[in-house]
């Protein structure tokens, strides 16, 4: 049994073996032969971050295009080095043998150096393959093979004189350029593009060219400099020693150290290395831009009919740290320059909260100067109303009493009446042979009586004429009845009207105004006798009562008149709400606000077609303690 068992394992690991020997499985082969391969050519050695930045942006654009569907293979050329023909043949024959066995489908060229090359050398390591370059000068593409066939790319508008307009914006007064460059060959070649491009230049400045000298010389140089100067770098891949350097921005930080005047330079790498800015595009812009005309390619389109672009991402880009070293202003550069190195004020870092802080505040500033407003509006109308109200019920007493002048003066022609008779009484008594001296006393009473009853009625007419209210003091209110009803009589006499009243004894004290009393009573009096004027006169009956309700005092007023119906029972009391065709419609409501301001209730208590009843109802102890 065993024998069999070891027998089967046997012929198990053996098809397990013969699938490991049989390579990748048949879908990873599919993949592996579509996707695309691309070379790319960098023109120096890995760490040269300029040319190599443009490179990697363009890898990382076609990834994202390709959704990762791109295989790429990088060649460092070293041409800073080596730039002999004979070393670049043999480089040349090195990848032809290296992608003897690979299908490349594009060449990428991050620089105008290795696309010079590609250009020379494609046909040996990739016949046939198209190429895209970035980052290349249009004076080089112009001036070597413009119509190359398999060529498209992104063009670098490398025009140093665009950056010396920005050095005369920074410096208006701009008098001296010094042109700065290295001892290599390529170095020179930079240098002389230059010259070409400002020999053209026109703009009244001195311009020196300071190229290949040792560097203890040309620190020694560019530390006195005059005034208004500025220095423009070139490249610097060896210096006047012959040292050779990485980067020119490693040299570019050793001459910054002394030098006096600001510099500039055409390269993104200066900035933060001793230049201020320059008319420059980013690596990583020019290589995006560049790798979308790399995935055209990649899906079929003829280079020969792309057409080779200009790079957008060209602009003014300035150092704001290093411009304020050498106390250059930013006022006067165009709206679209790109400041580099800025350090935000504090309105920048925080406008949202400032902005949000003074809306806040703003709003509460402008609720509170509301709502003061409002305040002084509603006092302002609390003190109109309260005047309005006052001048009122003073119009209403003048104008009830208007109506009572004729009662009046009946009533104060009855005294003066009866003095007149008494007095003469008096005299004859006096005149008689013998003098009735106790007749005569009975008539000098009778008239010290009938003038203090004038004066009487004369005291009451003036209160209820006067301004001053609001004064409470204790008060006998069956009295202030009295005293309307007997200013009252002759109207009420006049108007054929049968006057009932009902005045309790020993009424207790209430503290009150008696000239604001005394206008309730006497106007609830008038409207009585105004609601019978319209029934027959045998029918004109007036009823007052005065009692002692326990807590309350209250007066009834009762006419037999027509009555108040129903469903304006509850709007007599509104202010210029009125039954009369001449009334003003304020009567009622002075009287209620005059009856709460005692503690009391103004109301009406019987209304229908036989007449009506006021009541008017003031608590004792509230009273007294007003």
């Amino acid at each position: 049994m065993a024998a069999i068992w070891c027998r089967v394992w046997g012929v198990f690991a053996g098809f397990l073996a013969a699938l490991l020997l049989a390579g990748p499985p048949v879908a990873a082969q599919d993949k592996q032969d579509t996707m695309q391969r691309v070379l790319i050519l960098y023109p120096y050695d890995n760490v040269q971050a300029s040319s190599n930045q443009s490179g990697i942006s363009a890898r990382r654009r076609l990834l994202e295009l390709s959704e990762g569907k791109i295989d790429f293979y990088n060649e460092f050329l070293d041409l800073r080095h080596f730039q002999d023909p004979a070393y670049q043949d043999w480089y040349a024959g090195n990848l032809a043998e290296k992608f003897r066995d690979k299908q490349i489908d594009l060449i990428f060229a991050p620089s105008e150096e290795s696309y010079f090359f590609a250009r020379d050398f494609g046909e040996r390591f990739a016949p046939g393959v198209p190429i895209v370059f970035c980052c290349t000068p249009n004076e080089m593409i112009s001036r070597e093979h413009p119509d190359f066939p398999k060529v498209t790319g992104i063009l670098t508008d490398f025009d140093v004189r665009k950056t010396i307009d920005l050095a005369r914006l920074m410096d208006p007064d701009l008098e001296h350029v010094f042109v700065v460059g290295g001892g290599a060959a390529i170095d020179v070649a930079m240098t002389a593009t230059f010259r070409s491009q400002l020999d053209t230049y026109d703009a009244g400045l001195d311009i020196t060219y300071l190229e290949a000298i040792p560097t203890a010389d040309l620190t020694a140089q560019l530390s006195t400099l005059p005034p208004h100067s500025a220095i423009l770098y070139s490249l610097f891949l060896q210096d006047g020693d012959g040292v050779t350097h990485s980067s020119s921005f490693e040299y570019t930080d050793i001459l910054a150290a002394t030098a006096n005047a600001p510099a500039y330079g055409p390269f993104m790498p200066y900035i933060f290395h001793g230049s201020i800015g320059g008319f420059i595009g980013t690596p990583d812009d020019s290589g995006a831009e560049a790798a979308e005309l790399a995935w055209a390619i990649l899906n079929g389109k003829d280079p020969a009919v792309t057409p080779i672009a200009r790079s957008s991402a060209q602009k003014f880009r300035v150092d704001e740290g290093a411009a304020e070293r050498f106390g250059l202003s930013l006022r006067n550069l165009p709206a679209d320059t790109v400041i580099l190195n800025h350090t935000p004020s504090l309105w920048e870092q925080y406008r949202g909260v400032v902005i949000a802080t003074l809306a806040v505040l703003a709003l509460q500033t402008g609720m509170i100067i509301a709502l003061v407003a409002q305040t002084a509006r509603r006092r302002l109308a609390e003190n109109t109303a309260r005047i309005a109200h006052a001048d009122l019920a003073r119009v209403t007493r003048r104008t009830t009493m208007g109506q009572m002048t004729a009662s009046i003066a009946h009533e104060v022609n009855q005294p003066l009446a009866a003095i007149v008779a008494n007095g003469s009484a008096a005299l004859r008594w006096l005149h008689r042979p013998e003098p009735d001296i106790g007749e005569a006393s009975q008539a000098l009473e009778r008239i010290r009586d009938e003038g203090m009853r004038a004066a009487d009625i004369i005291t009451t007419v003036r209160g209820m004429f006067g301004e001053r209210s609001g004064d409470h003091a204790p008060l006998d209110f069956g009295e202030v009845v009295r005293g309307v009803l007997a200013l009252c009589r002759g109207e009420i006499d006049d108007a054929g009207i049968t006057l009932r009243s009902r005045i309790a004894a020993n009424l207790p004290l209430i503290r009150g105004d008696r000239v604001q009393l005394q206008q309730v009573v006497l106007n609830l009096v008038t409207n009585a006798v105004d609601a019978m004027r319209l029934v027959a006169a045998d029918r004109r009956n007036l009823t007052i009562t005065l009692e002692n309700a326990g807590p309350r005092i209250e007066l009834r007023v009762t006419d037999s008149g027509t009555g108040i119906p129903s469903e304006v029972r509850d709007r007599v009391f509104e202010a210029f709400y009125t039954t009369k065709p001449n009334g003003m419609g304020m009567g009622l409501s002075i009287c209620r606000s005059i009856v709460e301001a005692h503690n009391g209730t103004l109301s009406v208590e019987k209304s229908d077609t036989t007449g009506s009843t006021f009541l008017v109802a003031i608590r004792i102890g509230d009273a007294q303690a007003a």
